[in-house]
């Protein structure tokens, strides 16, 4: 059902002028409807589905609700995961670097394998 302040605007609205709002024959609450979903997701839900803006989690707020708490734990193992990885590859290079040398170990012979294989395309 639209908040009294909704109402007012949708009947103001010359777009909608002569239309009425259908009123639903059954209401069915969220609980009902998802029946199956966990606590914790059914409240954040509530707290994004208000009708009046007013009364609507912040999105500061909805960051704050236990639902993410699974998502900050895998992003955290997927980071350490990759820094793992990282300090491998560093440890890992086929040739050693010259302190204070940004050039990269890989010699040029690969690149220009690429340039003789697309050297026939124009350039774009």
């Amino acid at each position: 059902k639209l908040i009294p302040r909704h109402q007012s605007i949708f009947k103001s609205n010359r777009f909608f002028h002569g239309i009425s709002i259908p009123e639903p024959e059954d209401m069915e609450t969220l609980e009902e409807k998802f029946s199956d979903v966990h606590p914790v997701a059914l409240n954040f839900m509530k707290g994004c589905l208000k009708m009046n803006p007013d009364d609507r989690l912040t999105c500061s707020q909805l960051l704050e609700i236990s639902y993410f708490d699974s998502f900050q734990e895998a992003q955290i193992k997927r980071k350490a995961r990759n820094a793992g990885r990282n300090r491998r590859r560093q440890q890992n290079q086929l040739l050693p670097l010259i302190p204070g040398s940004h050039i990269s170990p890989t010699p040029d012979g690969r690149k220009q394998l690429l340039q003789l294989k697309f050297d026939h395309l124009p350039n774009i």
